[in-house]
């Protein structure tokens, strides 16, 4: 089998200066401690950043969308927060073994639920009906609230450290990073991405994605998925038939994200978060 989805990967266009020129960066803000992840919509006037912010406390930053910050620490006293997700006025925060709920107007921390289950809780995405699905990178579950309770929703063997989510139509994309949790990965550690049917919970590989990179923020653009290689700072988009690099950046690329076609990137290994313009 691994025979075939080499040859198959082999045979996939990759594309990398005629499709870097799609991008244009309009700006670029520092001073953050290891952002992952943003989080925006077209009904939001700020942008939320995650920052990790090593073996300290994490916290969550507020900047406007022309990239000024407005508030470096404006919600304190997390962990080591992780992906964002933003529904109504709620944002939604993978943190170690809880989930925390941010209410955006007022300003504070609302309900933070746990899970003895989790380890090391990643991205956050949510459905059109509200549906939260969160990604734990250590364990390889994907959970989701229920009855106001974090519980397992999915878990499969060949999905070891999943890391991004997007949920689109009756599907769940799941972004898995690699075979191990590890900075120093060889082509065969690669990770892929799979989708997962929200009714069957029938999981597929996206063949186009087989061994692509570290995988880590994950997003849709128009008939296509949009992912990062955290390790090599690379950007794809994916189809079902090809894999396209969009664009190299420097090491450390994370948790993607896009409103309209504004991609909005944080640098974990950096001190800065980007946007740029992709056509």
């Amino acid at each position: 089998m691994r025979t075939i989805f080499n040859i198959l990967v082999v045979s996939f266009c990759l594309i990398s200066s005629s499709q870097a020129a799609q991008l244009e960066k309009l700006w670029e803000t520092n001073g953050f401690s290891m952002p992952e992840s943003m989080a925006t919509s077209e009904n939001s006037n700020w942008i939320y950043v995650s920052n990790v912010n090593a073996n300290k406390k994490g916290f969550i930053s507020r900047l406007s969308k022309d990239g000024k910050i407005d508030n470096l620490k404006w919600i304190t006293g997390l962990n080591n927060p992780a992906g964002l997700a933003l529904y109504g006025d709620k944002l939604y925060i993978g943190d170690s073994s809880e989930v925390h709920i941010i209410d955006v107007k007022k300003q504070k921390l609302i309900k933070s639920i746990s899970s003895k289950e989790a380890n090391a809780l990643n991205d956050v995405t949510i459905s059109t009906e509200g549906e939260v699905f969160v990604s734990d990178i250590a364990s390889g579950k994907i959970f989701t609230i229920k009855d106001g309770k974090l519980v397992v929703w999915f878990e499969a063997p060949e999905i070891k450290h999943p890391n991004g989510l997007f949920v689109q139509d009756n599907y769940l994309f799941i972004a898995d990073f690699a075979s191990k949790l590890s900075h120093d990965l060889k082509v065969d550690d690669y990770g892929s991405i799979y989708k997962v049917n929200l009714t069957t919970k029938f999981c597929s590989l996206i063949p186009s994605s087989y061994h692509l990179g570290g995988l880590d923020g994950l997003i849709s653009t128009n008939d296509a998925l949009l992912v990062s290689s955290n390790p090599t700072g690379e950007l794809y988009t994916i189809t079902k038939k090809e894999r396209i690099l969009v664009g190299t950046f420097e090491k450390g690329l994370a948790d993607i994200s896009m409103e309209g076609n504004t991609l909005y990137a944080p640098f974990i290994f950096s001190k800065k978060v980007s946007a740029y313009s992709l056509k």
